[in-house]
């Protein structure tokens, strides 16, 4: 009885600490023209159970699903839940577009969001900058967090969330804090988790700006990212972790800090998670296309216009533009007729003032004349993909004509442009003939020499034993060097065996596949199923959540089946272990199948 009484009483303190669900849907951007896209999500916080993500169409706008995101708090008793379903809407006529309102069913209730006006402007025209941004300072765009602003808070921004492979994308994380904010300690700050991506970070900004009539200071980050290939991917969130001196002005209805006696409290600051979609560049690449993607313009210059034969002159072709400059492959150049070309060497100079990454690559070619008279450096070529035009563009040079003069390598008959070298004479640009003048050595004995009897060392069973030891040596080092390998890369080993390590524990599986209980038969395929991932990944299986499994999921671009399947196993796995759910042999036999088989398209993807 006394048991009884103190459960109800555990209960009645703990079920006022769950929040009524609450529905909500919110856009990146209220503004866009039709070129670019903008991101939905619908958020669903203090929900215990969720019917399924909503599937739904918008008038005039394409919509992608863009993964999920989910977060728990537990703060003095009191809960929260949030999940965020992402969404990419690209619009496909311009004016102002509604998206409607979006009913879900949470907790066997349904709930509906308010509608979003967006106003699509046509192409060439400016987007609104974000909310309230403007005032002293540099003025620039400050997106307002969901939750309003506050004296201290963090954002990340990009510049598209749509990009093609090798197409730059700019990354702003931004800190920003009011004047009167007093820092205690230097702010530690984890970089956001850019998979998928060539990083290249920026020069770091400062700079005032005024919001909604409020001064801030701004810290900003900007980072130039590259896919690396198509597909969709997430950036993740960065965070700053800092201590800010509490503030004794207790009349301020917007301060958070309050007086703690001078003291300092720490605050840990997140970005959220931003979804990009990649796409593969278009199929009818021109020839010699290196895989550059910006706006590049390209020149040619050499250090003279006239030379003699075997007096090398330089050509230097210099591509400038927006782009990973670093990356750039060397112009196609024809074979100039008339010139031997040694190899080329390459310098960049790039710009990263925070905005864009630009510059400029040099790439130097060694011609060494080999004939005389008028000579042509051909024209060269440099294909490019342009995202601004969704189009290939070959960016070109003209023609350089050279005069070559005959050189003293060309003395014993002239060797003009295009014609033959004399009879009897020396090719130009190369050194004369060597010829014998004599024999001063001569031996006694110009026939073989072969002994009466082989050499014990070239007999067969001598040969055979003196084999031994060194494959002995060579068998002993492999192991230890193995050994060495699996002590000093454990995670690249066990990613290696991730496989066979799942597959022992769907063999315990199947032995338990008669227990009369089903929680050590999912328990096992649970194991494998996160043991797996946990292995590929280098983490530990208790600490991975089902969060980083969905986000490890998409971020191997696992196909929706997969995935399901997944999901299925193990909330059929959570069933069994803790709330006793029953399940008959063909559920087992069945569960059993489908974890091997999405075991065996995740080695594929991971």
């Amino acid at each position: 009885m006394k048991r009884a009484l103190a459960a109800a009483a555990l209960l009645a303190l703990v079920a006022p600490a769950y929040a009524e669900p609450s529905v909500a849907a919110r856009v990146s951007s209220n503004e866009a023209t039709l070129s670019q896209s903008i991101t939905l999500v619908v958020e669903v916080s203090g929900a215990a159970q969720i019917a399924a993500p909503p599937d739904f169409s918008i008038p005039d706008f394409q919509v992608e699903r863009a993964g999920q995101t989910r977060s728990f708090q537990w703060i003095n008793g009191q809960s929260s839940s949030l999940v965020g379903y992402n969404y990419i809407l690209t619009p496909t006529k311009t004016g102002t577009l509604q998206i409607p309102a979006i009913s879900m069913t949470v907790d066997g209730k349904t709930y509906t969001t308010q509608p979003i006006l967006v106003v699509v402007h046509p192409d060439g025209g400016t987007s609104a900058p974000a909310a309230g941004a403007g005032g002293a300072g540099e003025n620039r765009a400050v997106d307002v967090p969901a939750e309003g602003l506050r004296p201290l808070f963090m954002t990340a921004t990009v510049d598209t969330d749509r990009a093609y492979v090798g197409q730059q994308i700019v990354l702003k994380v931004q800190f920003l804090r009011r004047p009167d904010i007093q820092l205690a300690s230097q702010a530690r700050y984890s970089e956001p988790d850019l998979t998928g991506f060539l990083v290249e970070p920026m020069k770091q900004q400062k700079y005032a700006t005024t919001i909604n009539g409020a001064q801030y200071e701004v810290d900003e980050l900007p980072y130039a990212l590259f896919p690396t290939s198509d597909g969709e991917f997430a950036i993740g969130g960065a965070q700053i972790e800092v201590a800010v001196r509490a503030q004794s002005d207790p009349f301020d209805p917007n301060s958070f800090f309050q007086n703690f006696f001078g003291r300092s409290q720490v605050a840990r600051l997140t970005t959220r998670s931003m979804p990009i979609h990649v796409r593969a560049l278009p199929r009818n690449k021109p020839a010699n296309f290196s895989g550059a993607v910006g706006r590049f313009k390209m020149t040619a210059k050499t250090d003279a216009t006239t030379a003699e034969v075997g007096k090398p002159i330089n050509l230097t072709l210099t591509v400038t533009g927006v782009g990973n400059i670093k990356a750039l492959k060397e112009p196609f150049l024809p074979e100039p007729r008339g010139f031997r070309r040694y190899e080329t060497i390459s310098t960049s100079q790039v710009s990263n003032d925070g905005k864009f990454l630009h510059g400029s690559k040099d790439f130097k070619i060694l011609l060494m004349p080999q004939a005389s008279g008028n000579l042509v450096i051909p024209s060269a070529q440099f294909p490019y993909f342009d995202p601004a035009s969704n189009e290939y563009v070959v960016a070109t040079t003209p023609e350089i004509p050279i005069t070559v003069k005959p050189g003293n390598l060309a003395a014993a008959g002239d060797v003009t442009a295009g014609g033959p070298a004399p009879a009897g004479a020396p090719q130009a640009g190369t050194a004369e003939g060597i010829r014998v003048l004599e024999r001063d050595i001569r031996f006694i004995k110009t026939g073989r020499v072969t002994p009466i009897t082989a050499p014990i060392y070239l007999r067969g069973w001598f040969i055979l034993f003196n084999l031994i030891p060194p494959l002995f040596a060579v068998t002993a080092f492999a192991v230890r060097k193995g050994r060495e390998r699996r002590m000093e890369r454990p995670e690249e080993y066990r990613a290696r065996t991730s496989g066979r390590r799942a597959r022992k524990r769907l063999a315990l599986a199947r032995r338990a596949m008669s227990e009369p209980s089903a929680a050590t038969f999912y328990g096992e395929i649970q194991a494998a199923i996160t043991g797996f991932i946990a292995d590929r990944l280098g983490a530990a299986a208790a600490g991975l959540t089902r969060d980083e499994i969905e986000a490890t999921l998409l971020r191997w671009k696992a196909d929706e089946e997969t995935s399901r399947t997944i999901r299925d196993l193990l909330d059929r796995a959570d069933m069994a272990r803790f709330a006793s759910a029953s399940f008959t042999d063909d559920d087992r036999g069945s569960a059993l199948a489908a974890a091997a088989a999405a075991i065996t398209r995740l080695e594929k993807l991971g």
